[in-house]
C-alpha cells in the first residue's frame, strides 16, 4: 500500500563538486516516477507517494550514474495529522498532498 516517504538526498555526497551528476534532479526524479509519485520542494528533498521498499530505492539511487558517493535518506512519514503541523511551504504542495489517498500503517 503506498505511503508517504520524505527523501533527503545530497548528490554530491562524499565525492567532490567535479563528480555530480549531470542533470541530477532530471535524472532522479526519472527514478522516481518509476516507483509512483514524487513531490520536490526543495533542492534536495521530497516528498514520496509509494509503496517502494525503501532499501531497495536507496540502492537503485546509488546505481545511478554519477550518484555513486551520494548521501541519501529515506524516512517512511508517520500518521499525517495536519493538526499537528506548521511550516511555510509552497501551496501546491498542501494540494499535492491533500489530494492523496492513503493510510498510515498501525
Amino acid at each position: 500500500m503506498p505511503r508517504l516517504v520524505h527523501l533527503g538526498i545530497n548528490p554530491i555526497g562524499s565525492g567532490t563538486v567535479w563528480n555530480q551528476p549531470k542533470d541530477v534532479n532530471a535524472t532522479l526524479e526519472r527514478l522516481l516516477s518509476k516507483h509512483g509519485d514524487w513531490y520536490r520542494y526543495a533542492a534536495q528533498n521530497y516528498v514520496l507517494f509509494t509503496d517502494a521498499n525503501l532499501t531497495s530505492l536507496a540502492t537503485e539511487i546509488r546505481t545511478l550514474p554519477g550518484f555513486q558517493h551520494s548521501y541519501c535518506l529515506l524516512v517512511e512519514i508517520g500518521n499525517w495529522d495536519p493538526n499537528h503541523l506548521n511550516g511555510w511551504i509552497d501551496p501546491k504542495f498542501w494540494q499535492w498532498i491533500n489530494g492523496k489517498r492513503w493510510y498510515p500503517r498501525a
